[in-house]
């Protein structure tokens, strides 16, 4: 069990010294159950063993619960941000941004499942939703997106502003229907990263 523990956290390790830093906690997780299993072993060989196990339980549980209750340590708060974006019943089109996780997917498609990518030639649209998801570096504290990078063309306009901790949504209208493609929308994104321009048909 020993050996286990230690290869499931030196491999991981060791990649960083070739360049690959894949030494976080979902690639070490799978280390922790012979390690529990190692240090009750040595904790039953010895007197206060079962005062230190109890010691270590409670630690465990009172940090699983800290960080449960901390914004700083979540995920991304996508599900809020789509609740926003509820349907339309005219087309509209979403600027995300970083518009994809190379390792999680697309996690907006999750709660949208009506959007995809769109066409390269355009597609007509009436509202125009900018999302700018918060980035926590080296699981700090969530730093708000930078402004938006280009102002929104015209004839579209600013009709409501949602600034939250873990996001910034804009919305912006159209009182007619005008075709864009998503290269001319990718200059008015929100924050840093990879940007995604997603349509959404209308709602019927």
């Amino acid at each position: 069990m020993g050996v286990v523990a230690v290869v499931g956290v030196a491999v991981p390790a060791g990649m960083v010294l070739t360049g690959h830093d894949f030494f976080s906690t979902k690639n070490v997780i799978g280390a922790l159950v012979p390690l529990t299993i190692v240090a009750g072993c040595g904790l039953a060989l010895i007197r206060p063993g079962t005062a230190l196990a109890v010691c270590f339980c409670a630690t465990g549980i009172v940090v699983a619960v800290a960080v449960e209750g901390d914004p700083r340590y979540q995920r991304e708060d996508y599900r809020s941000a789509a609740h926003l974006l509820v349907p339309r019943h005219y087309p509209r089109a979403i600027i995300e941004t970083p518009g994809y996780y190379h390792r999680i997917g697309e996690p907006l498609r999750v709660y949208l499942s009506s959007i995809y990518r769109m066409r390269v030639v355009g597609q007509p649209v009436r509202e125009i939703d900018v999302l700018g998801m918060a980035h926590k570096p080296n699981g700090g504290s969530y730093v708000p997106p930078s402004p938006m990078s280009a102002p929104m063309l015209s004839p579209f306009r600013l009709v409501a502003r949602v600034r939250k901790l873990e996001y910034t949504l804009l919305e912006y209208r159209s009182p007619r229907l005008v075709v864009i493609r998503p290269v001319e929308l990718a200059r008015s994104h929100l924050g840093e990263g990879p940007v995604t321009v997603w349509y959404e048909p209308p709602n019927t």
